[in-house]
């Protein structure tokens, strides 16, 4: 049974994967945030209308969450269940979607984004070694800009294809893994 229910979530996690390419490619084309609509509200529309854009990033946003927990399971199941050759790509996949939700949550320029990078830079007075070169790396300069969200796209789609092969592996290992149906017969 736990063999089978791998597999499901390794199909399931296949399948957030695909979308969250498919809705990532539409924002990356379509999607123009701007620093000044980040400051509007959590809408950021003043008129309270849903736009294409903010529905498609809002369902981007979801699934790479759900698709957290869901690695999540896998990985525990896998480990739990000793199941497959590579029990270390589960783990990877759930490291590289946590990272990549990290990194996407610093794109949108919403007053969440804003905040979260703001809070994020001004905490260099806690690293004592790094001090204020962490900021600079951080945002590529003395203040956020439109190079500090580019910056941040780059490693968000880099670690997003990093994860679509690491979830085509998981499934490409799942696939191999006899039910106990399988190896009784």
């Amino acid at each position: 049974m736990s063999a089978k229910a791998a597999k499901i979530l390794a199909w399931a996690v296949a399948a957030q994967v695909a979308l969250l390419a498919v809705t990532g490619i539409y924002l990356f084309y379509w999607y123009r945030p701007t620093l000044s609509a980040g400051w509007f509200g959590i809408g950021g529309n003043l008129d309270g209308s849903v736009r294409v854009e903010q529905a498609i990033k809002d369902m981007h946003a979801l699934d790479a969450r759900i698709l957290s927990a869901t690695v999540l399971a896998l990985a525990i199941l896998i480990a739990v269940e000793r199941l497959g050759r590579d029990r270390l790509t589960a783990w990877l996949l759930f490291a590289l979607s946590v990272a990549t939700t990290f990194t996407g949550l610093l794109l949108p320029w919403d007053q969440l984004a804003l905040w979260a990078v703001t809070v994020g830079i001004n905490m260099h007075g806690y690293q004592p070694i790094l001090d204020n070169q962490v900021r600079l790396v951080l945002i590529s300069g003395a203040e956020i800009q439109r190079s500090t969200l580019i910056r941040w796209l780059i490693i968000h789609i880099a670690l997003g294809a990093v994860a679509v092969i690491g979830a085509a592996r998981v499934v490409w290992v799942m696939r191999s893994v006899p039910t106990r149906t399988e190896s009784t017969a």
